[in-house]
């Protein structure tokens, strides 16, 4: 997340304007991943959306009460790493991409995250869950 936000990724658009070797044959990311990913995609593949991104989620996590803003910060740097790993699962080991493996993934690992002590995490979720 560092990397993104400090727009420090080196992607393949990065790369090529640096005369650096890029994977020619890897699908498109944003194309392979556009029916649920466009959006955090973007960030780490189009500066100029990244940008708004993160400025919303800024916006978003100042908006909230102090004790809420950990556990939605903790939240999207979850759901931004599964979206990752699946991205590069696609990209460089051929899987199909699953909305449900994503899903499954991110309450899977948020799961884990609470039991190793998230617990700003734990409260936003559970909170968030119990909201109409």
């Amino acid at each position: 997340m560092w990397l993104t936000v400090n727009n420090r990724c080196w992607t393949s658009d990065r790369l090529a304007r640096r005369g650096l070797p890029i994977n020619q044959h890897a699908p498109s990311p944003i194309r392979l991943m556009k029916p649920y990913t466009i959006f955090v995609a973007h960030v780490c593949w189009q500066e100029k959306f990244g940008s708004r991104i993160f400025s919303w989620w800024s916006q978003s996590s100042k908006a909230l009460p102090k004790d809420l803003r950990k556990g939605l910060n903790s939240l999207f740097i979850l759901v931004s790493w599964e979206l990752w790993k699946h991205r590069n699962e696609c990209v460089f080991l051929g899987a199909r991409p699953a909305v449900q493996a994503v899903l499954q993934s991110i309450g899977a690992e948020g799961h884990l995250w609470c039991l190793a002590g998230a617990l700003d995490l734990q409260e936003f979720i559970q909170r968030a869950t119990l909201e109409p």
